[in-house]
């Protein structure tokens, strides 16, 4: 499975606020490229900005399309060529000094219908976040075994503010397989290119590329880049 057409539907409640994030998008597991087109209907709730989204609302889609290293398979195959998200996975941000400023959950269903990826969800949270330049990548995420069929991964990040002040996020996907009697190997996963397109309206674009392997082969025992 390489390049694949994405439909991307997200309904949120955030901040008491309803509002729809949807779309298209491409993505292709050979280079480990995904990219979305996305717009808000009616509009994005007042400190809700979507720069933050990649890392936590989008983590299921981007990983779909990893691009496989030393494990050999993608994730999308390791999982039975389908996953979803439940219970929900939790993304949180927080100042450095530690005040909250988003907690986000969010339940997923990724799957290929029709040659089509359908990359559907459902998001509710506060988020209080001030307007945001950038994401800053602090290293890989990891994806764990949590018995037959289920996974964990285990996200760390940064996000930029236009001010120039410095955010951190977490967030923990749990990850129901399609094949529910695979145990998956301790799985690394590299961000190695990750921007996101925003002015302020409701149309948002996020490109992704990633990579993926497994901490098992010793060919992929090297340190992690990090890139701030």
């Amino acid at each position: 499975m390489s390049e694949l057409a994405i439909d991307f539907r997200l309904h949120a409640a955030i901040n008491g606020h309803n509002f729809d994030m949807d779309g298209h998008g491409l993505g292709d597991a050979e280079d480990g490229s995904c990219e979305l087109h996305l717009a808000a209907t009616p509009a994005f709730p007042t400190g809700f900005d979507p720069v933050s989204c990649p890392m936590i609302c989008s983590h299921p889609t981007s990983s779909f399309f990893s691009r496989p290293l030393c494990v050999g398979e993608s994730f999308a195959d390791l999982a039975g060529g389908s996953f979803d998200v439940s219970p929900a996975r939790h993304g949180d941000i927080y100042t450095e000094q530690g005040e909250h400023l988003a907690h986000i959950e969010v339940t997923s269903e990724v799957a290929v219908r029709d040659g089509v990826l359908i990359s559907y969800h459902t998001m509710e949270g506060f988020s209080h976040l001030p307007p945001l330049e950038r994401n800053i990548l602090v290293g890989d995420d990891h994806i764990l075994a949590a018995g037959p069929g289920r996974a964990l991964a285990c996200i760390a990040f940064g996000l930029l503010t236009k001010t120039g002040e410095r955010l951190q996020g977490t967030c923990t996907v749990p990850y129901e397989l399609a094949d529910t009697e695979r145990v998956i190997p301790v799985l690394a996963r590299t961000v190695d290119h990750l921007h996101v397109d925003w002015d302020g309206g409701a149309q948002v674009s996020a490109y992704y590329r990633t990579s993926i392997r497994a901490l098992s082969d010793v060919a992929s025992l090297v340190t992690p880049r990090v890139a701030v």
